[in-house]
This record gives C-alpha cells, structure tokens and sequence, in this order.
C-alpha cells in the first residue's frame, strides 16, 4: 500500500484542474502528465485536461481607434446610437429610447462642427468628427430614411478640408484619403436609396464635389484597381463604386423622366437623349475595365478576406451595373 502512495502528490486541498475523468467521479486526481496515474491505477483510460483558451494578440485593435471610444464623447454616443437605432428597428418599444439617443448625439456633434467651422484653416484631419457624423448618419437611416443633414455635414466638411490639404502632413493627408473613399461608397449608396425625385437635384448636390481642390492640378487617370491597400468600403477598385453610382443615378433620371410627362415634348426628347448618350459613355467604360488581368497592390490583413475576395467583389458591381444599363435602355 505504501508503495501505491509514494506515488502521489502530498494533499494540497482540492484542485479544480485535474483530468475529465477524476473530475466527473469527484476524485483526487494527481495532476500527472501526460496521463493521469489515479485512473491509470483504477483501469481506466485518462481522458485528459480542458485545454485553458486564452484570448489572441494577433488581431488586437488598434490603439489610435481604441482611444476614440473614450477621448472622443462625439464617437462614444455616436456608435451607441447606431447600437440603439439598430435594435429599435428589431425592437420597436426601444424606437424612443433611440430616438433621444439620437438627439443627443446630433447636439454633440454640431457643437463640435462649429468649433471647427469657425475656422479658415485645417491643420490636421477632425477624424473623431468625420467618423461621426459618418456613423450617425448610417443609425439616422433606420429611423428617418429621408434625412440627410448629417451627411450633408459630413460632405461639407470634406470639401472645406480638400481645399486646404496642400497644409496637412503626410500622416492626415492619409487620412484624408481614406475618408475621401468612404464619401465615394457612401456616395454610391445614396444613389440608390435618397428619395424619390431625380438624381442630382437633392440637397446633397449643393455642396461642392470633395476632390475640390484649392490648387490647380491636372485630372488624375483612373485606374481599374487602386494602387495602394484596400479600403474597408471600396475594396480594391474606387473607379467601380464611382461608375457604379453614375449608373444608377442615369437609370433612375431615365426612368423618373418617364413616368413624370405622359406627353411627348420636345424638351422630354432631349432629356432622354442626353441620358441615352451618358448611359452609352457609362457602358464603354464597363465594358473595359478588366479585374481578372489587374493585379492589387496592397493586402487585406485579413486572411479570411483576401484581395481576390475583393476583386471578385468589383467585378460583380461592373457586371451589376452593366445589367440595370441594359434593363433600363434595351437597345
């Protein structure tokens, strides 16, 4: 019996990480690896020990978009409300807490867009503000479908700091980039949801393109895939999202033409001509974009989103885009 014992580990007190088999028949196990000796000595086969999981490093956030949840109070209730906004459409009984969530943030945020307004000129990128007004106009959507103000903002805001982005530093001329995307992407969705009338003739047309620019410089050449990283919005082709927006604000003007004048005029004919022309223009250049040949630059970071997940993601809005053409203008 002694030699039986000599084995085992002095009695400590009861462990809470011994093996499965100990633990399901509420008895001491000694710990022994890689197989337990106690169920060795009763015959039976040690199962083995929970594996302790540990949250991964790899993906760990970044810290500069970390600090905007706690520094800035315009990003902390803005990603609430689209939380809020989100579940009231689910929910209904939440729609009123969401809406005075909703109204808080607005408050917020155009007290910030004044400080800023007020001034002539742009030293850095107001990146906590643009993600805002970014992020509360998405929520805003879920509740109010129609409205506008905060992209209008939004667009405002980025043509002020356009202008001037000759004075920023490599590090927010960066920034200005990505956020001049993200206005293409969200400029491509409004063209299919912002209302009912003609595309071009909104609130949104009476502020200036963003590209605007205080210098004169020569028009840059489009490219089928963009030659930098990825952008979380407009994968790997900026070109696309832009045709793909001329299209469909060409066939919904042909469509609403149409259906507003029962009579033919002359001033009708004209009109549709001009959409037959643009609509044509649009074609050719779908038609010679080729995502299969081109090759990305950049990487995701993401090895469940490689580039050619991207890619093939632009080819569809090429070939999305061919098809509302052809739907829309048959010959």
């Amino acid at each position: 019996m002694a030699s039986q014992m000599s084995w085992r580990k002095p009695d400590t007190g009861r462990s809470r990480s011994g093996c499965a088999n100990c633990k399901a028949k509420h008895v001491k196990c000694d710990e022994a690896k890689p197989n337990c000796k106690a169920c060795l000595s009763r015959g039976d086969t040690c199962s083995g020990y929970l594996k302790v999981f540990r949250w991964s490093n790899k993906h760990e956030k970044l810290p500069k978009a970390a600090a905007f949840w706690s520094s800035s109070e315009a990003v902390t209730i803005s990603l609430e409300n689209m939380s809020e906004a989100h579940l009231s459409s689910k929910v209904p009984h939440m729609r009123q807490t969401s809406v005075s969530l909703m109204k808080s943030a607005t408050r917020i945020i155009k007290a910030e867009l004044l400080s800023f307004q007020h001034s002539n000129e742009f030293t850095s990128v107001p990146t906590g503000l643009l993600f805002a007004l970014l992020c509360i106009s998405t929520s805003v959507c879920w509740l109010y479908p129609d409205h506008l103000g905060n992209l209008r903002e939004a667009k405002g805001l980025l043509h002020q700091i356009n202008r001037q982005k000759r004075s920023l530093c490599e590090k927010d001329f960066k920034l200005l980039h990505a956020f001049n995307k993200s206005w293409t992407y969200y400029d491509m969705l409004l063209s299919v949801a912002a209302g009912n009338g003609p595309r071009g003739t909104s609130e949104m047309e009476s502020v200036d393109d963003i590209s605007a620019d205080g210098y004169s410089t020569a028009e840059q050449t489009q490219l089928d895939i963009d030659q930098e990283s990825p952008h979380p919005w407009t994968g790997v082709s900026t070109t696309i999202s832009r045709l793909f927006t001329r299209t469909m604000k060409v066939c919904h003007n042909f469509h609403f033409n149409v259906k507003q004048h029962s009579t033919i005029t002359a001033h009708n004919l004209t009109t549709a001509l001009k959409l037959i022309k643009e609509a044509k223009a649009i074609e050719e250049r779908l038609i010679h974009l080729d995502f299969e040949t081109s090759q990305p630059v950049g990487e995701t970071g993401d090895e469940r989103t490689p580039c050619g997940h991207l890619v093939n993601i632009a080819e569809a809005y090429r070939l999305a885009g061919l098809l509302h053409l052809y739907q829309t203008f048959p010959d």
